[in-house]
């Protein structure tokens, strides 16, 4: 008896764990959906000309419309505008299968730009250079990164590194 017993509680141990396990693993692989960096940039946009007609009431509003972003993203100098300055961005420069001089490369374009660098490697690998972004307000810095310099490539929410830098940035093989 107490065999049949103790066989029930050892399945009933594993179930429970395979089912926390599976459920963990569903929420990690379904990150939230992203911010729409062109509804923003319009946002913010549209708010400062606000704010300046209210600042100069006798101008008249220009009759010629804003010209929408084209297919191929905003205007990067809108990206770059509303990003914080480089120099209050901590970077982390992670290693993550590009080659030494790749590596280096990154790092250099990184320090050019204005940013503080903190660099190691990484366990994960990426094919395409991505940054993370640390918190949902440092969205807007990664995506002016990608405008200074589109060889970082690919934008993604934070997956499990810690949050002590503003931005981490995985570089990969094709930099």
């Amino acid at each position: 008896m107490d065999r049949v017993f103790l066989n029930m509680a050892r399945i009933i141990v594993l179930v429970v764990f395979v089912s926390v396990f599976g459920v963990l693993m569903q929420w990690a692989f379904h990150p939230e959906r992203r911010p729409d960096v062109e509804a923003i940039a319009r946002a913010r946009n549209e708010a400062a000309r606000a704010a300046q007609a209210a600042a100069n009431p006798t101008a008249t509003p220009s009759a010629t419309p804003t010209p929408e972003p084209t297919p191929e993203g905003p205007n990067p100098n809108d990206l770059i505008a509303l990003g914080r300055s480089p120099q209050d961005i901590k970077v982390q420069a992670l290693r993550a299968g590009a080659s030494n001089a790749q590596f280096d490369k990154a790092v250099s374009a990184l320090e050019r730009m204005g940013y503080t660098v903190i660099t190691s490697s990484s366990k994960r690998t990426v094919k395409s250079t991505t940054i993370y972004t640390t918190k949902p307000e440092t969205q807007a810095d990664a995506e002016a990164l990608r405008a200074r310099d589109p060889r970082f490539a690919e934008i993604e929410e934070n997956g499990g590194l810690k949050a002590e830098v503003d931005l981490h940035v995985l570089i990969g093989d094709d930099f």
